[in-house]
């Protein structure tokens, strides 16, 4: 990944438009902004319900991270 010309700055990631993907035991929300070729996003992963107590993520706790995937111009954007 070639990263070059990036001026600094801070991103307000609650300002940012949040998207919810549905994953096969839970959910994950994103955050995602665009600088040139790389793409940021700020990840929420929530785990499923607990079948026995009923409780949203009982025995997993919520988990964040963040990701840059570089573009490729020939390609058409991920979802």
């Amino acid at each position: 990944m070639r990263m070059s010309d990036i001026p600094f700055g801070t991103t307000d990631w609650t300002a940012v438009e949040l998207t919810t993907h549905k994953g096969e035991v839970g959910v994950a929300t994103w955050r995602t902004r665009q600088f040139g070729d790389i793409r940021v996003r700020m990840v929420d992963i929530r785990p499923a319900m607990s079948r026995t107590t009923g409780a949203e993520g009982a025995h997993h706790p919520a988990a964040s991270t963040a990701s840059c995937t570089p573009i490729s111009r020939t390609a058409a954007p991920s979802r």
